[in-house]
């Protein structure tokens, strides 16, 4: 095996977008994705990695589990700051407004603010944040420790990324082979100040180098947009990241894309 997948599911009290044993059911999924591989798994609660040792057993996944609390991630240092960016966009919902009916939104930011942050606990949308931004930030420390270096292929896969398959263009991301000294990733199709997100960062995959350099301008960003008056998430960092270096980054599945403009 050349390839480290990395994933993690963390519970979070008073967080309603999904309940723990729906992220269970389609971690399950995710965990059939990857039959025969090597998977590092991250978590805060211990009771989950008995359920995904049992499944990755019967999947010949080849397992690590690591016990993570959410306070241990990369990016809870500047969560708070992200939450307050998000407050300031002190958005309303008027009688004719549409932006209550959220899940058919596009834009990020109105939809992490009415779904996420608008009238839920702080302190889960905190944690939540902490465990968004901190995908490419944890994946690059992975990537670097010694202890890994047998591989040399390394990729984020979020545990619920096999919900996409029944829509995505090349969902079996196994299949894919990285580029080398870029991140591989799917069109997202999303949308940050009405612009199209380009990268999804359910799946992102490259070689040690890529990382490295991904993280590096990753960081940049995460520093600068604390400031900002928007809900933001990691597609929004990774956003102005594809902007600075698009030749950083490799689309796997451009005909998603096509197909998606073919529709506007």
């Amino acid at each position: 095996m050349t390839k480290l997948y990395v994933t993690g599911l963390w519970i979070i009290e008073d967080w309603n977008k999904k309940t723990p044993e729906l992220y269970l059911q389609t971690l399950k999924k995710t965990l059939k994705m990857l039959q025969g591989e090597k998977l590092l798994f991250l978590s805060n609660q211990k009771n989950i990695f008995e359920l995904v040792r049992e499944f990755s057993k019967s999947q010949d996944i080849s397992l690590e589990t690591v016990s993570m609390p959410v306070q241990n991630l990369p990016a809870v240092l500047v969560s708070d700051n992200y939450v307050k960016a998000c407050q300031r966009m002190q958005l309303a919902i008027s009688p004719k407004s549409s932006w209550n009916n959220y899940r058919t939104i596009q834009e990020k930011g109105i939809k992490h603010y009415f779904r996420d942050y608008n009238g839920k606990s702080v302190d889960s949308y905190k944690k939540v944040l902490s465990i968004w931004l901190s995908k490419v930030p944890l994946l690059a420390d992975i990537a670097s420790r010694e202890e890994y270096s047998e591989f040399k292929h390394f990729a984020w896969c979020d545990a619920s990324v096999a919900r996409f398959n029944p829509k995505r263009i090349r969902a079996n991301f196994i299949k894919q082979e990285d580029k080398r000294g870029k991140i591989s990733h799917y069109y997202s199709g999303m949308k940050y100040y009405s612009q199209i997100v380009p990268v999804s960062a359910s799946y992102m995959s490259g070689d040690r180098s890529a990382w490295e350099s991904f993280n590096l301008v990753y960081t940049k960003y995460l520093k600068m947009l604390q400031d900002s008056s928007y809900a933001h998430d990691e597609e929004t960092v990774i956003s102005h990241c594809h902007e600075e270096c698009a030749e950083l980054f490799h689309l796997i599945n451009p005909e998603q894309r096509a197909k998606n403009l073919r529709r506007k």
